[in-house]
């Protein structure tokens, strides 16, 4: 369900292993519109994106893109640890 403000994601497409396009189901989620609320400190957004980048490569054929596909997910995971850190620190700032 979308925040007000926001529009649902179109899905994701990418290559199939036959040439043909395969879509991708965002779970129902939206991106941060003009007015939207931004995914930025969300360290489930990241995660998500992680996951299916993750499963994406499980779907590859080409060990290089495999590669390249699993490198985006530890990014993700990355982004995922500092939006938490993020968090954590603006918590603490905000019980000062």
């Amino acid at each position: 369900m979308c925040m007000l403000g926001e529009q649902p994601r179109a899905p994701l497409s990418y290559p199939g292993r036959t040439g043909q396009q395969s879509t991708g189901q965002r779970r129902g989620s939206c991106h941060g519109s003009v007015m939207g609320t931004s995914h930025i400190n969300d360290p489930k957004h990241w995660r998500e994106r992680a996951e299916e980048a993750r499963v994406h490569a499980e779907q590859l054929a080409d060990p290089e893109s495999k590669k390249a596909m699993l490198r985006i997910a530890e990014d993700y995971e990355k982004l995922a640890k500092r939006a938490e850190e993020r968090l954590l620190h603006s918590m603490q700032g905000s019980t000062h």
